[in-house]
Formats: C-alpha cells, structure tokens, sequence
C-alpha cells in the first residue's frame, strides 16, 4: 500500500489487482482495468469449442471464457478446471480435494467429490469416454458415470498426495501415477500398480517429485516426465520402456523449475513442449536439445499447458500474467503461403542452422524468385526477392537470429513452398 504525494489517497495492490480510496479506507475503487495479471494455477480447454475455457485463479475464483467474453462462475482460492468435451455447458471445478459439477456452465452447480489430497489435486478424463474421470488424492478414484459414485483403484503410494496423472490415448488401461515418492503404472485399468520411479532422481530424503507426465499418443510406453527445480540438469526424463529405465533429456532447459510438460497428440516427430518459471520450451526427436519458444510471451511462470486441437493452437496458462495461446510448432503462421512439404522440390539445409542456410531447387523448371523468413507469430522478419535471376540455388544469412523456431518461404516461378527450420546455438 501507498499514499499519492498529496496523502488523501491510498493505494492497494493484492492479488485481485490494484484499489484506491479516498476517504480513508471507508469505500475502494477498482483501477485494475486493462492488466493482465492474474494468477491462474490450472485450466481445461473445451475441445468442441474454438471460444470456450475455463480456468481457475489464486484467489480469484473460477473464470469462464466464453465468445470473447470473462466472466466468474465462482469465487474462492480455486486449483483445476475440465470441461466436458461433448457439451461445454457441463464443467467441472476443484478446490483442493473438493470437485464441484456444473450442468449450465456455471454458477449453478454440485458437490460431486469431497477426498483427501494437495490443493492442486489432478483430475483427467478418459479419452474416449466423457462420463470416466480419474481424480488424485491420496488414491485414484475412479468415476464411470460422472461423478455421481466413485471406486477407488489405487493404493496409497506414499505419505504425501498425488501431483500428477496421464492416461494413454492409445490404451487407456495405462496410467501413469505420480506422487512424491516417484512414479507408479497400472497397465490394466487399476487392477494392479508397480513402481516405475527406477532411476529417477530424489531429492530430501528420497523422494522422487514429478510436476507433470506427458505420453506419446502412439504408444503408451513412451512417457516424459517433467522435475522441478531442486537439480541443475535434471528437469525431464523420457522412458522409450514405460518407466524401465529413465534418460535425463533436459538438454538446453536452464536450472528453472518446470511445471507441465505436453505431447501434441498429431504431430509425427514426438512433438512436446514444456512450461517453466520463465515461459515455453520446444523439443521434437529430430532435436538434440529444447529451444525457446516464447515468441510474445512474458517471461513468467507456466504452470499448465494444453493442446487445443480444433484450433492447432498450445495454451498456456500462467501465474501472473493471465492465459496466452501460440501456433503449434506444427501450424504454419497464418501469414506464411503454401504447405509444409516432405517430399519436395526444394532443399533447405542444413537444419539446424548456425549462421546461413542453402535453399536448393531441384527442378528444372522452376526457378527461386524469393525467399523469406517469418517467426512463430507469422511476422516477417527476412525478405529477399530474386525475380528475374533465374536462381536454382541461393544462400540466406541467419547469424542475426536468435536461437529459436522458423519458418522459410520460398517462392518460384511455380509455387510457393514453406519449412519449418531450427536455428541452433550460435
């Protein structure tokens, strides 16, 4: 709190925004139009909706963005949100253990879960069946019809909470548990559970923490696990033999702590991405480290992200700074022309890039009449326009860009093509 220099006016920060009175504290005024500040902890995407989330905020309540349009469904200290992905007007909220069910989107709603567990207690929807929830508090509970009875289907893994869950697209009887004692799998649906911490590493005492788990939608032995920021080098690990044996995978993370880590279910390289204390990092299995990609974004702290499919955008939600979304590394900018090619007439290399890159035609009828460069945003940032020199090959100087994701478009006298290029450490 401050006073303005003339000492009649007060002002207040908290994590509502920032207020003023003028008559000593009797009435407040809300001056916090137009910040973007709020501290979401958790959100859930509404798959058949391009316009709809839900999120819930530190002290702040449950927000529902709906056509454009913010608004509160409810008020309190509120952690996770899910929207059901046939009909958005049925929501779910947590507080704590606490899961509370909305048929009218909300305000209206009931009381469909009171357990034992951390304040940000994960819940995830089969992903085939809107009407089975799993939800993890001290156990996972298991709902079939939503949420109007509940089995049990875990033991307790250890003396604290569940902080993470996933469950296998391509065989939903895979699911990957975690708590603070390491990581555990059932392979049949709950029936029976084994420890696949292995070597993982521990922290105090030996506890194994993971913030998030992400799997390949291809096969439900490939896991990434995601570590905060106790170890310098170790914020992800990745198991080709569901959690057999761990590889630590945090090459080009800095020592930040990460919180979520998600695995784009349509991409064809093992496309992932993680949200750390100061943003977003990119890493597919064509890449030896993760790079930036944080393209707009505050550097702040990403406690969740989501694939939002319908849009092909990545969702992040942050602590601070409110909700972004950026194109999926797999989306051409909406500025770019053309079509992402594979077999193609044009030959970019090499990929990676340092300091140039070589943009080859190999068609004798075509030849290159420009070459240009954008950013994940579709903002172009290189230009060069060739018209009339009948190129078949010709050389872009990348030194000036920084580390990072891109796209190249080049235009023929036949076509336009664009690729997705990596500019690697200088």
């Amino acid at each position: 709190m401050t006073f303005d220099n003339t000492g009649t006016t007060i002002y207040g920060t908290n994590d509502g925004g920032v207020y003023k009175t003028i008559n000593g504290a009797q009435t407040w005024t809300d001056v916090s139009s137009g910040l973007n500040v709020t501290e979401y902890y958790r959100f859930g995407n509404a798959p058949n909706s391009k316009t709809e989330l839900l999120a819930g905020s530190q002290d702040n309540g449950v927000h529902r963005y709906r056509g454009g349009t913010w608004f509160g469904i409810f008020s309190g200290d509120e952690s996770d949100a899910l929207i059901d992905p046939l009909d958005s007007n049925i929501v779910y909220w947590s507080q704590g253990p606490v899961l509370l069910k909305s048929l009218t989107a909300g305000p209206n709603y009931t009381l469909v879960l009171q357990d034992t567990g951390d304040f940000l207690c994960p819940y995830i929807m089969h992903p085939t069946n809107n009407q089975t929830i799993f939800f993890g508090g001290n156990h996972v509970k298991k709902t079939t019809n939503g949420g109007a009875t509940w089995t049990t289907i875990s033991p307790i893994f250890g003396p604290y909470w569940i902080t993470s869950m996933a469950v296998a697209k391509s065989n939903p009887n895979y699911i990957y548990v975690a708590s603070y004692n390491g990581v555990n799998l059932t392979t049949n649906g709950g029936a029976t559970w084994s420890s696949v911490t292995n070597n993982l590493p521990t922290f105090f005492g030996g506890f194994a923490y993971i913030s998030s788990i992400a799997i390949s939608a291809t096969n439900p032995n490939h896991v990434w696990v995601s570590i905060p920021g106790w170890f310098a080098n170790d914020k992800v690990y990745e198991s080709i033999n569901a959690g057999g044996s761990w590889s630590n995978v945090s090459a080009g993370i800095p020592n930040i702590t990460a919180h979520s880590i998600v695995y784009n279910n349509n991409s064809l390289n093992d496309e992932i991405y993680l949200g750390t204390d100061i943003g977003v990092f990119y890493k597919d299995n064509s890449l030896p480290s993760w790079l930036p990609y944080n393209t707009n974004l505050p550097a702040v702290k990403v406690n969740e992200l989501e694939v939002h499919y319908l849009t092909g955008n990545l969702r992040a939600c942050t602590y601070g700074r409110g909700i972004w979304e950026s194109p999926l590394i797999t989306a051409l900018p909406t500025n770019v022309n053309g079509n992402i090619f594979s077999e193609s007439q044009i030959i970019i290399y090499p990929n990676p890039a340092n300091n140039f890159v070589k943009i080859v035609v190999d068609n004798k009828n075509e030849n290159i009449t420009g070459v240009n460069i954008f950013n994940l945003m579709g903002q172009k940032i290189i230009q060069n326009d060739f018209a009339g020199f009948n190129l078949k090959e010709t050389e872009l100087r990348t030194e000036n860009l920084s580390k990072g994701i891109y796209f190249v478009e080049v235009t023929t006298n036949k076509s336009v093509y664009s690729e997705k290029i990596i500019i690697a450490e200088k």
